[in-house]
């Protein structure tokens, strides 16, 4: 409830939850899970159809947001609006600042990921957050651009490294 009001009515999330809605269930994506077989051919079977008994029953602290392309990207908006969105005060300029701060480092060497409070931070700026059936979103506060990438392949070859290069090369062409 706590999100609800705070987060995703302010922000107009309305197809956003923590939970199914019994509802919406049609409107879910279902979950896909590929595997190459002997002959070197790849088939997908279902992992997880909408209305399958949960993996977590409960509100996970990675997030476990059930959304829609639109309502994450109010989400990020408001990110990139330092807090605001639709005129609203949603998040402290603070709060958006230590979120997205580079706080902890994993692993050694230039490329090892930071990360702040919920987000896999760059020394670029850039700040983004994975999914665990190959969702991933990417804010680049310096070129006010968010980039939402919804696959629905967990486990799998995700192709959202790849789309991410393209859509910053594309944005250095310009």
């Amino acid at each position: 409830e706590f999100l609800k009001s705070r987060i995703y009515a302010p922000l107009g999330m309305t197809d956003t939850s923590n939970r199914e809605d019994a509802a919406k269930l049609q409107r879910m994506a279902t979950v896909y899970r590929g595997s190459r077989g002997a002959d070197g051919r790849i088939t997908f079977k279902a992992e997880y159809t909408p209305g399958d008994p949960p993996d977590f029953p409960v509100v996970r602290a990675s997030g476990g947001m059930i959304s829609t392309a639109l309502d994450y990207a109010k989400f990020l908006q408001m990110y990139l609006d330092g807090g605001h969105y639709g005129g609203a005060r949603i998040l402290s300029a603070e709060s958006i600042k230590k979120a997205t701060s580079l706080l902890v480092k994993q692993g050694q060497g230039p490329k090892s990921p930071w990360y702040g409070l919920g987000w896999a931070v760059a020394e670029s700026g850039v700040y983004s957050h994975g999914g665990s059936d190959g969702t991933m979103a990417w804010v680049d506060p310096a070129r006010d651009l968010l980039v939402l990438a919804f696959t629905q392949s967990p486990g799998g070859k995700n192709p959202s490294a790849q789309f991410l290069e393209l859509v910053q090369a594309a944005c250095l062409e310009r």
